[in-house]
């Protein structure tokens, strides 16, 4: 989620909340499961293997190491928490208001940003879930094929669309053409009606519009988080099962937002770090 502190963060969660099926859905996994308590939409994930983290010697040393992880299947919202779901958790005075306002015209339908670790904790708290480790959110753009970016392996796709444009990934293929009455946005809605960029499971905006929050902990180093420290058996066999790192003052999120204008930044081992106050 995002705060005043960083240019990033908002929040996707993982849940356990009472949910029902919803049997219209066209998304890339179809099992798509609908919240009661506040409307929010989740995507089945199955469990997998998949490649966290990277190798590269062209990037930096704090996306690293390669990881070899296995995740359980869990469910994840589909879209970015939007101020409409934030705002019924106030009504229902278990979430505090957000005493942050951004500097863009804002709507129920945009995304709820401006908001701390734990203001964005408290609210998985209240639907009956939690936040995603950074192992779950990127499986969840990577899939089990490992793509390095939420639509393929390749910067720009044709098929599935993803292209940093006015600093949302909207898709180029002509059949979808970009709404016209969002051509100039710095922030799509949380829940978009069309298909722009999403992850190998259906779920929207992992690498552009704002950035998520994180469960799992890190120390900073200057102004980037650390690599991912590991004990010794696990550096010796580097293969992980459902990874979970809590010790840091700082809080990982994930994803490009609207403010990153260098394409790149949206591949799936890119992280930042902040305090989460």
């Amino acid at each position: 989620m995002k705060f005043s502190k960083v240019v990033g963060t908002l929040l996707y969660l993982i849940s356990f909340s009472p949910i029902h099926t919803n049997p219209n859905s066209s998304e890339p996994n179809p099992q798509v499961l609908i919240r009661n308590i506040d409307g929010g939409s989740m995507v089945q994930i199955t469990s997998g293997n998949f490649f966290m983290g990277t190798n590269s010697p062209l990037l930096p040393e704090y996306e690293k190491p390669l990881l070899d992880v296995k995740v359980s299947s869990f469910k994840m919202d589909q879209f970015e928490v939007s101020r409409a779901q934030y705002q019924k958790c106030i009504e229902a005075n278990y979430c505090e208001k957000i005493s942050h306002q951004p500097s863009y015209e804002t709507s129920p339908s945009l995304p709820q940003t401006m908001i701390t670790w734990f203001q964005a904790q408290n609210f998985c708290s209240w639907i009956g879930g939690d936040l995603p480790t950074e192992a779950q959110w990127e499986y969840a753009l990577r899939g089990k094929i490992n793509t390095e970016y939420a639509w393929g392996n390749k910067l720009v796709d044709l098929k599935r669309g993803g292209v940093q444009i006015s600093h949302i990934s909207y898709p180029i293929n002509k059949d979808k053409p970009v709404p016209a009455k969002h051509k100039n946005d710095l922030i799509a809605d949380a829940n978009p009606k069309s298909v722009w960029e999403f992850g190998q499971f259906g779920i929207y905006h992992l690498a552009g519009n704002v950035s998520e929050w994180t469960k799992d902990a890190t120390n900073m180093q200057k102004s980037s988080p650390s690599p991912i420290s590991l004990s010794k058996i696990q550096s010796k066999k580097r293969k992980l099962e459902n990874p979970e790192f809590d010790k840091g003052n700082a809080r990982i999120y994930k994803g490009a937002d609207y403010k990153i204008i260098f394409p790149r930044l949206q591949r799936a081992s890119f992280r930042r770090a902040a305090l989460p106050e």
